[in-house]
């Protein structure tokens, strides 16, 4: 069980760190990130859930990292439309 979650949290920094590439490249690949930014909130609070339920400590936790990075587009969003518009 604990090997699983910890590719559950290995999957989620990935997601994660695809979603960031792809937020600050040009052309449709914002809106790939908008549409893998779902599967990397699923699996980054599916990591947290888990970890939480089997008392897994870490200094940092995998799955906020995750998190962090699958919602850097929707903050670009709201940067963007409200600052800059």
């Amino acid at each position: 069980m604990k090997n699983w979650v910890k590719w559950l949290g290995i999957a989620a920094v990935a997601i994660g760190c695809c979603v960031s590439i792809m937020a600050f490249l040009p052309g449709y690949f914002g809106l790939l990130a908008l549409m893998l930014m779902i599967p990397g909130f699923i699996v980054s609070t599916a990591y947290i859930m888990i970890s939480a339920r089997a008392e897994i400590e870490h200094r940092i936790n995998p799955g906020y990292v995750g998190l962090a990075l699958s919602s850097l587009p929707l903050l670009l969003i709201i940067y963007f439309t409200f600052f800059r518009g």
